[in-house]
């Protein structure tokens, strides 16, 4: 309850989005909300004179109240795909993770992944390629994420590119354990995205390789582990 699919048909000149770029919705022709709202693209296709792009949301504020009061038929303002998206290493297997909403962008990474066969096939360790967690241990086992990366075997590991998409507090403890370990890693961030394009600098993040800021929406979503400086985190 209170999660939707957004189907939403676009000109064929809409370029073939890379998983884990972005649009941005205009969701109200007046002033609130003044801002456009990012969504992650989790599917895309084309027919013959034009594309599909899908998006997964949860009703948690007023943006997302006024898009699931849409209906077929009705347009939205849209600009996108936006930013830098997931760069996947088709000789290195992966894994992906995800806590709460965040598996909704991974879900076309997943998609383009799956016909090379990398991401880690876990049925070496489980009975499915996907391993689960909650908080309750009411689905899987008792804990998150992070819990289950960590009981990898690391020969496993050693061998893989780890992508996540979750709670900032997530992807820092992910991208330390990428790190500490020397496992390739790239998390998709997010912040208060206003323009979308990198003009306004409202979406700041420290950067690792100098006292500076990266800009989330157009240098990302996507960083790689090394590319920010988590101590520094706003």
């Amino acid at each position: 309850p209170g999660f939707f699919r957004l189907i939403c048909r676009v000109p064929a000149t809409f370029a073939d989005p890379v998983p884990g770029q972005f649009v941005q919705l205009r969701l109200n022709e007046r002033s609130d909300p003044l801002l456009p709202r990012p969504y992650g693209i989790v599917d895309f296709r084309r027919e013959s004179d034009h594309a599909i792009f899908e998006l997964y949301y949860g009703v948690v504020g007023a943006g997302t109240r006024i898009l699931a009061r849409f209906r077929p038929s009705d347009s939205i303002p849209c600009i996108g795909p936006l930013g830098r998206g997931y760069r996947f290493d088709a000789d290195r297997d992966a894994v992906l993770v995800a806590g709460g909403r965040g598996v909704a962008p991974l879900l076309m990474l997943y998609a383009a992944l799956r016909p090379m066969g990398r991401p880690i096939p876990f049925e070496r360790i489980a009975e499915s390629d996907r391993l689960i967690a909650t908080d309750d241990g009411t689905l899987g086992v008792r804990g998150n994420a992070l819990d289950l990366l960590s009981a990898l075997p690391e020969a496993l590991l050693a061998s893989a590119t780890i992508y996540a998409c979750g709670p900032e507090i997530l992807l820092e403890k992910t991208a330390l354990f990428a790190l500490e370990r020397g496992i390739p890693c790239q998390v998709s961030l997010e912040a208060p995205f206003a323009c979308g394009v990198g003009i306004c600098r409202g979406c700041a993040v420290p950067a690792a390789a100098h006292s500076g800021y990266l800009m989330c929406c157009s240098d990302g979503p996507v960083f790689s582990a090394d590319e920010i400086r988590w101590g520094s985190m706003p």
